[in-house]
């Protein structure tokens, strides 16, 4: 028998909790035109560590700094990507910068505060012209602030066929 008086406080109902509602402010997709087997693997590993992120309000998201080193250690495959002049070539992790620029393009939706986007040095397809963002961990970051009110959740998904990034408030 439990006395009245001695209510645990985990007992008592949480009148001021409630269920968070998720509303979609962006969602961006970009076609995989390159479905080379490393290149879709790192957009899957890195779209894993994306999925999920909660970016509270005032809060900068870097994309380096959640996905981390982009190398074989962490499970990153050689692709490729483009050198400092436009040339192609394989490097570790190639095929994220898909991911920051789908990133960047629902930010831009979403209206949210840019703070470090780089262009590729040279025409990527999966984007309309000038709305690509590169990412060279440890040097070339996209970041974008949380300029709102409210948290901002992504969830990033891929197929073979294409990349989705959708942004969530939360409130």
């Amino acid at each position: 028998e439990k006395d009245d008086l001695n209510i645990d406080e985990n007992e008592k109902p949480k009148e001021e909790e409630k269920t968070p509602v998720e509303t979609d402010i962006a969602t961006y997709t970009t076609t995989i035109y390159d479905k080379d087997e490393n290149r879709v693997s790192n957009i899957t590993l890195a779209n894993s560590k994306l999925n999920g992120v909660v970016i509270n309000p005032g809060e900068t998201f870097s994309f380096n700094n959640t996905i981390g080193p982009m190398n074989e250690e962490q499970g990153f495959k050689k692709a490729l990507g483009f050198d400092a002049n436009g040339k192609k070539i394989q490097i570790s992790g190639g095929g994220l910068c898909q991911i920051s620029s789908t990133i960047y393009n629902a930010v831009l939706i979403a209206n949210l505060e840019v703070v470090e986007r780089h262009p590729h040095s040279r025409r990527v397809y999966y984007v309309p012209k000038d709305k690509d963002a590169t990412i060279v961990y440890g040097s070339l970051d996209f970041k974008f602030k949380n300029n709102t009110d409210k948290k901002i959740k992504i969830y990033a998904s891929n197929d073979n066929a294409s990349v989705v990034i959708r942004l969530v408030s939360i409130s």
